[in-house]
């Protein structure tokens, strides 16, 4: 496939690359990184709010089962904190991790793989997923387009963020 229809299904110009080739972004790839930044913030806030949900439910059901300052409402007591302080650490423990493997994302800091390609499909029940690897990095693909544009024997070199599960591909080249 030629330049510009690997250019066309991946959304970047000749401007884009060039600037990743010197290890910038573009404006335009700025504000893709402010997107998945943002929708990672309400992966974190649609946890925290069940989190707190779940908190909250046991409470009421505590309340209900035990009146307060029975002896079997302080005898729950070290379980409910318990359970909570459990969901608690639980949920710092992903929140940091989250943040551990979205920090190139933060930073806007460009990654290089270059080498062949390996695609291949997935069947859903709700669909079809498109998957590329290049040197045990695996990328998902957004279309179709972006698979039909790629071709196994050719050699690619790919600018990316690193955002484990779902890398940012920002522009790539054919490489001879």
């Amino acid at each position: 496939m030629s330049d510009e229809s690997i250019r066309n299904a991946f959304a970047f110009s000749i401007e884009d690359l060039q600037a990743n080739e010197n290890g910038l972004l573009t404006e335009k790839q700025e504000d893709l990184l402010h997107n998945y930044s943002i929708s990672y913030g309400c992966g974190t806030r649609a946890a925290f709010i069940a989190i707190g949900l779940t908190l909250v439910i046991m409470s009421v059901v505590l309340l209900l089962v035990a009146e307060p300052g029975s002896a079997g409402f302080r005898q729950a007591m070290p379980y409910f904190a318990g359970t909570g302080a459990v969901f608690l650490l639980i949920f710092v423990f992903f929140l940091y991790l989250g943040k551990v493997r979205s920090r190139d994302l933060h930073s806007g800091s460009i990654s290089t793989l270059e080498g062949e390609i390996r695609t291949w499909t997935k069947e859903f029940p709700t669909g079809t997923s498109f998957y590329m690897e290049l040197g045990g990095t695996r990328f998902q693909l957004h279309t179709s387009e972006q698979m039909d544009a790629l071709s196994t024997c050719s050699f690619y070199r790919i600018y990316y963020i690193r955002n484990p599960p779902t890398h940012v591909i920002l522009s790539l080249r054919v490489i001879v």
